[in-house]
């Protein structure tokens, strides 16, 4: 088979998203041409470059886009709902751990404001979380590094691996983003389409904005410092957030963990 997942590798491609992600650390906040320059880095030269790859095969990112196959409304709003709640939960265990680990750390005193930023850049914000990134994203990981480590090492190996590589690129959240990850590769698959996967990532990402949203509305209400939460309430919310998650999510992957490999120009993409 001779197509863009044979030729090429993706390691060109995540070590450029991790590169740009390493870098974005380094560059001023809250300002247009910083963070919009990060966006050309970080999304439109990975996209230009598969771009090109797909175009000496005769094809474009039109053929990610076909009209997918139906998924239950339901399915699709609990994939977006219960892979947050887990996300929540693998963030508060992580904090629990570090308490427990750390017992001083519960004393910690955190700021309470963020740093004011204009209503233009808020906006600005938001449009990059709710459209650009899943968009962007969905291309790069689902449509790219799961075509090619499927076609390497198999469709459950893709699954994972390109997973695994989504979740260290949110560092904030890995296991939280990992596991949606995992669910987007199965919707991906089963609908056919990223056009799937676009929809239910711009609705989590909404979901999460709408606490930047409620933090910008009430900018300037709260003063002093925030302490560290404590340690035995933060772990049993944490844990009732993933057990309530993986009440869904393990009968979900039972039921779908044999996805119909990838198609990639009617032709399978499975070794």
């Amino acid at each position: 088979m001779d197509n863009v997942f044979e030729r090429s590798k993706a390691r060109y491609l995540v070590g450029w998203v991790v590169l740009s992600f390493v870098l974005s650390f380094f560059v001023p906040d809250f300002k247009y041409s910083t963070n919009l320059l990060l966006l050309i880095i970080l999304y439109f030269i990975p996209l230009w470059w598969f771009n090109s790859k797909l175009k000496k095969d005769g094809q474009s990112l039109r053929h990610f886009f076909p009209k997918p196959f139906p998924i239950k409304k339901t399915t699709l709003m609990a994939s977006v709902v219960m892979t947050l709640v887990f996300a929540v939960g693998m963030l508060l265990l992580v904090i629990a751990a570090i308490l427990f680990l750390f017992p001083e750390a519960e004393n910690m005193i955190l700021p309470s404001q963020p740093k004011e930023v204009s209503l233009g850049f808020f906006i600005f914000n938001m449009i990059n979380l709710v459209i650009i990134a899943p968009v962007c994203e969905e291309i790069i990981f689902r449509g790219f590094v799961l075509g090619r480590l499927t076609y390497k090492f198999g469709v459950n190996k893709g699954i994972i691996f390109s997973s695994f590589i989504f979740g260290v690129m949110h560092f904030t959240n890995v296991f939280g983003a990992a596991m949606f990850g995992i669910i987007l590769c199965i919707l991906y698959i089963k609908s056919n389409s990223l056009i799937t996967t676009i929809i239910v990532h711009a609705f989590y990402n909404a979901v999460v904005a709408c606490g930047d949203i409620y933090s910008f509305i009430d900018e300037g209400n709260y003063s002093g410092n925030l302490s560290a939460p404590p340690l035995y309430p933060t772990m049993i919310v944490a844990l009732l957030c993933t057990i309530i998650a993986l009440l869904w999510i393990v009968p979900f992957l039972k039921k779908n963990w044999q996805p119909a490999p990838l198609v990639y120009e009617n032709q399978v993409i499975e070794q």
